[in-house]
């Protein structure tokens, strides 16, 4: 038997409808990534809502994207004014 081509379609699920895996987060995610994760915005958006200054995580807003979330089964965040981790 062949192997068989997945090819990601961006819903957690190949072309012949099987799920694929989802990749876990590493131990200190960019915020960008972790909401993306999350699902609250994609990582594009997500990096203009953390510029815009939308988003804050333990009480202080941030502004780089890139910023690493030390503990994120810790960290309190918040986007636009709502409790999002």
């Amino acid at each position: 038997m062949a192997a068989k081509n997945f090819t990601h379609q961006g819903n957690g699920q190949s072309r012949d409808g099987i799920a694929s895996p989802v990749s876990p987060l590493p131990d200190k995610p960019r915020l960008q990534t972790l909401l993306a994760h999350l699902g609250i915005a994609s990582r594009r958006r997500s990096a203009e809502l953390i510029e815009a200054g939308d988003v804050s995580v333990n009480g202080t807003v941030v502004r780089e994207p890139g910023f690493r979330v030390e503990s994120p089964e810790t960290a309190a965040a918040r986007c636009s004014d709502t409790h999002v981790l």
